[in-house]
């Protein structure tokens, strides 16, 4: 008999004695999804941007979306004395002093937590900034919460050990729900895909957004010295922006909604060229094949 592979990493259940595997359910597939009723989406912030949008471009209906603009500060967490305590969640501002970038949800390798953010905000390659500070930063002064132990250049995502009392935390600050419980596999975004579903994110600058996924394991060549594979399309470029770069992409468990939410990958850039209009960044599962490292604490016998 054929195994089918699972469509989701997902935290075992959380114990008195820790972390049980748990057995995880199967889903039916998914028919094909074709391109009827096509119609083009348009958010506006505007009272009186109506009149101005056309009701059809040649045969596709247009849908204006009214959504309200985000007060600075209003929906995100970029103070860094807000913590009050040494818990620190993904969704934040954070980086080196000259730098910022936005922080992903805890990582793991195994069951230990690390930070994590795009390779970028650092810039270089392996140990080449081992030991240096990583900071949150606010209104204040940065706090410094790790060092970074390596960054992976290839696949634009920085390893960072907590230090003074501080630690990753399965939460991304102004989601709703905020608790990460696993990730998608490539057959799980397939699938999301094939649905019609949106993805999320929750950025320090840019804040709440979502929009469709484009693509499931994408090849971008846009930047760096090689191509980059296993790379989740999606959303659009207005919704991204310069010190979102880190943060994660997110749909809620479909098997359970009011669980929390499972991470597709991470955001680290967008198209600035006519013709596509995306965000991508490389997949959770493809940083989980090559390195091991998920979002959430895995125990043997549970990938």
């Amino acid at each position: 008999m054929v195994r089918r592979p699972p469509l989701r990493l997902r935290r075992p259940p959380q114990t008195q004695r820790g972390f049980n595997t748990g057995r995880r359910r199967e889903r039916r597939r998914s028919g094909e999804f074709g391109g009827r009723n096509a119609a083009l989406s348009v958010d506006v912030t505007g009272s009186e941007v109506g009149g101005a949008v056309p009701e059809h471009v040649g045969d596709v209906a247009v849908e204006l979306n009214r959504v309200g603009s985000t007060p600075s500060g209003a929906t995100r967490n970029d103070r860094s004395d807000s913590f009050g305590g040494k818990p620190v969640p993904g969704g934040v501002k954070c980086g080196s002093r000259d730098s910022a970038g936005t922080l992903a949800p805890a990582m793991y390798d195994g069951t230990s937590p690390f930070f994590a953010t795009s390779n970028h905000v650092f810039g270089g390659d392996a140990e080449q900034h081992s030991g240096e500070p990583f900071f949150v930063h606010g209104d204040g002064d940065p706090r410094k919460i790790g060092e970074v132990r390596r960054g992976y250049q290839l696949d634009d995502f920085v390893r960072i050990d907590p230090t003074g009392g501080f630690r990753p935390t399965n939460e991304i600050f102004g989601a709703s729900p905020s608790t990460v419980v696993g990730q998608f596999t490539r057959e799980g975004l397939a699938e999301l895909k094939a649905r019609g579903e949106k993805l999320e994110k929750v950025a320090f600058r840019s804040g709440h957004s979502d929009g469709q996924l484009h693509a499931i394991d994408g090849l971008t060549c846009a930047y760096g010295k090689v191509c980059k594979r296993g790379q989740l399309k999606w959303g659009s470029q207005s919704d991204f922006t310069d010190g979102d770069s880190g943060s994660v992409n997110y749909h809620t468990d479909p098997e359970n909604p009011e669980s929390g939410v499972l991470v597709g990958g991470f955001n680290n850039a967008r198209t600035w060229w006519p013709g596509e209009d995306y965000i991508w960044g490389t997949s959770a599962y493809r940083i989980t094949n090559h390195y091991g490292f998920t979002f959430s604490p895995l125990t043997a016998g549970s990938r």
